[in-house]
């Protein structure tokens, strides 16, 4: 999926149509390409041919997460997979991924201990009074680890609910609800903060993913899979 749409992009690109940032496969995004037209009939097939694949690869993810989704509703984690898609950038493959990938959260008393764990926190290189802090240890999951910096791209952005994000939300707690956007006022704001002091993209992402990881342990401490019960928000 991935593939054939960094195809389409690099397709547009070249011939004078740049994208900007990401772009979701939404009905806006659709009408978008529609409203894109070639002269050349090599340039149209090819054109259309790449539209094509992004639908059909598509269409073919939303079967197979419907047909996941369907076996996922008797797993007793799957209350806690439907608590995390309250969070912006986490929708259920992902949060299914991290749930799945990392197991019960709750064995981690601290945050940073998840943060550890998913390889999200600086190297250390230090000796005696010397103290020197480099790149992440990128150790532990790294599945969970990419999950976790595609959401936190979706932070780059101002506050915002949008009408997904809201479906997502609606079967949970008013409390549930409150939190979600708690988290999303202060991680774009994170995100605004660090940008404005001139920080590399990837550095941002990569402080905003860490911060997201203590929310999700947050979430996930008051969940028991044995009982299937939620400690109240």
């Amino acid at each position: 999926m991935r593939q054939a749409r960094q195809r389409l992009k690099s397709f547009l690109l070249r011939n004078g149509h740049p994208c900007s940032g990401r772009q979701n496969w939404n009905d806006a995004y659709k009408r978008h390409l529609a409203d894109i037209h070639f002269l050349a009939p090599a340039k149209k097939l090819t054109y259309q041919h790449y539209i094509n694949t992004v639908s059909e690869r598509y269409e073919r993810l939303q079967r197979i997460e419907l047909e996941l989704q369907s076996i996922a509703e008797s797993w007793c984690w799957y209350p806690l997979v439907q608590r995390l898609t309250v969070l912006r950038g986490i929708r259920f493959l992902s949060a299914i991924t991290l749930v799945a990938e990392l197991g019960d959260m709750r064995r981690f008393e601290r945050p940073r201990s998840l943060m550890n764990f998913v390889g999200l926190t600086p190297s250390e290189h230090s000796s005696g009074l010397r103290q020197k802090q480099g790149g992440i240890t990128k150790c532990g999951n790294t599945h969970a680890r990419r999950i976790l910096i595609e959401a936190a791209w979706a932070y780059r952005f101002s506050p915002k609910v949008s009408s997904e994000l809201y479906k997502r939300q609606q079967d949970h707690s008013p409390l549930l609800q409150t939190r979600s956007w708690q988290v999303q006022t202060r991680l774009c704001g994170r995100f605004k903060a660090l940008k404005a002091r001139g920080k590399e993209y990837n550095k941002i992402v990569t402080a905003v993913a860490r911060e997201l990881v203590g929310y999700i342990w947050d979430i996930a401490q008051r969940f028991d899979p044995q009982q299937k019960t939620i400690v109240a928000d």
